[in-house]
C-alpha cells in the first residue's frame, strides 16, 4: 500500500506502508512493518528518497479478557536502522515498550476500547531521548 502525507508547510511524501502479522501462539504474536521505500518533497528543500526502516513489534497477551477485567498486552517496538538516507530514517536503533488495555464495552459488541501507555527510548552517539505517552483509541 501507497500512503500520502502532506505538512501544513506544503511539504508532501510518499511511502509504502506494509504490516505482516504472525501468530506465534493464541497469546503471542510478531509484528513486521518495513518501510520498503519513501520519496519526500520538502517545501523549498531538494528532494530525497531511499529505503526506509524496519519495524519489528512482539507482543504477549499477559492477562485474557474476563467480564470485569481488559485484555492486558505487553508489546516491544523495535525500530532497526535499515534507512538508506538519513534524512528518512535516523541511522540508530530505538525501542518503545508498550502497555496495551482492551475491552468491549458489551456481551457480543464487536467494537474494542483500547488504550496504551508507551515510552520511547532513542540512543545517539550524543545523548538518549525519552517520551512517553497515553493513548485511547476505539476499533470496530
Amino acid at each position: 500500500m501507497i500512503q500520502y502525507a502532506r505538512e501544513e508547510d506544503g511539504s508532501h511524501a510518499w511511502m509504502t506502508v506494509n504490516q505482516y502479522e504472525i501468530g506465534v501462539t493464541d497469546r503471542a504474536e510478531l509484528l513486521l512493518e518495513p518501510f520498503f521505500y519513501e520519496w519526500d518533497h520538502p517545501k523549498g528543500g531538494k528532494n530525497f528518497s531511499g529505503v526506509g526502516d524496519l519495524e519489528i513489534t512482539p507482543s504477549y497477551m499477559v492477562l485474557l479478557e474476563r467480564p470485569m477485567l481488559p485484555a492486558v498486552v505487553l508489546a516491544l517496538k523495535i525500530k532497526v536502522p535499515t534507512a538508506t538516507n538519513r534524512d528518512i530514517g535516523s541511522g540508530e536503533l530505538d525501542y518503545y515498550p508498550y502497555l496495551i488495555f482492551g475491552k468491549r464495552p458489551a456481551i457480543g459488541c464487536s467494537t474494542r476500547i483500547s488504550a496504551s501507555i508507551s515510552s520511547s527510548h532513542r540512543t545517539t552517539s550524543r545523548c538518549a531521548t525519552n517520551t512517553s505517552g497515553i493513548f485511547l483509541r476505539s476499533a470496530a
